[in-house]
């Protein structure tokens, strides 16, 4: 087996990832690069408009053909890191039982009156407000438009999990649909909000790829795709930073990605953290993150 086709099986490459497809970008996309390093493999430049537009063609087409919406179309997505075929594959076979176990319906709902002046109590702020300054999920937990704005807003400051949101009501697991963000931050002091999901958005597109990289140079927002499997240094059409594609860090051959981790932590400016790690730490099997044993038996799951 070829150095090359060991990479193929190692990075996880998914030949039927149609989110990268490269039909999907368009003539004037920047123009492929040939590694001279990595002889005979190629990538490309992308920018975050065109990666955008590249998202929400994916999202248009699930959507159409299984007849959903937006949110249920993101939320599936989500859930089966952005695969198109393994989304089908399941709404096909499960149909409502897998819109219920991503979340997206709710296996029992609550009933309120539907009269929009009927007044209810606000489970989160204990006010009365009328039914049709409510609004609920699927779900029927109903809340008060204020306390939902503010919910939304916070949603969005914690950061990249925003796009994995829930319901507001107390371990409620149905999942806040995409467009809600945009139809309930209308103001012009919460657009930024609307903008910042779209942001976590576009980067849970791109990390769900095995196909598609931010470039790690200073003050970059270009994407590069790689075209080809086993792919190893590529440089930034943007701002020209030439870097490993599989760790994200400065080329490093012949030297294996480990090494240089392990290399970079050894010499890291916090030495006695480092030694603290490496004496009282390990790296998780699957995720190659520190963790650390502080109780219980020596088996881990």
């Amino acid at each position: 087996m070829s150095e090359g086709e060991e990479d193929y099986e190692d990075s996880g490459w998914d030949e039927d990832e149609d989110a990268m497809s490269i039909s999907n970008t368009s003539d004037h996309d920047n123009e492929l690069i040939s590694s001279p390093v990595a002889s005979g493999l190629v990538f490309r430049t992308l920018s975050e408009e065109q990666v955008l537009l590249r998202m929400e063609a994916l999202l248009a087409d699930l959507q159409e053909i299984l007849g959903i919406d937006e949110g249920q179309s993101t939320a599936l997505l989500i859930h089966f890191k952005w695969s198109k075929q393994r989304a089908i594959d399941a709404f096909l076979g499960q149909g409502d039982r897998l819109l219920v176990e991503v979340g997206i319906k709710a296996e029992h709902s609550e009933t309120h009156s539907n009269d929009p002046l009927m007044e209810i109590e606000c489970p989160q702020c204990l006010e009365d407000v009328a039914v049709g300054d409510t609004f609920a999920l699927d779900c029927g937990h109903r809340s008060c438009m204020s306390c939902w704005q503010e919910y939304l807003k916070n949603t969005v400051r914690q950061g990249h999990e925003a796009v994995r949101a829930t319901c507001n009501y107390f371990k409620c697991k149905v999942i806040v649909p995409a467009p809600l963000f945009q139809q309930l931050l209308t103001s012009a002091k919460d657009l930024e909000g609307v903008r910042k999901y779209r942001i976590w958005l576009l980067q849970d597109f791109v990390s769900g790829s095995t196909k598609l990289k931010w470039c790690p140079g200073k003050g970059c927002s270009a994407v590069v795709e790689a075209l080809e499997p086993g792919l190893k240094d590529v440089q930034c059409g943007m701002c020209k930073s030439w870097w490993c594609f599989n760790c994200q860090n400065e080329i490093h051959r012949p030297a294996p990605c480990d090494w240089v981790k392990a290399w970079l932590i050894k010499n890291s400016s916090e030495s006695e953290n480092c030694n603290w790690i490496s004496a009282n730490t390990k790296r998780c099997p699957k995720c190659s993150v520190q963790i650390e044993k502080n109780q219980g038996c020596n088996h881990m799951t």
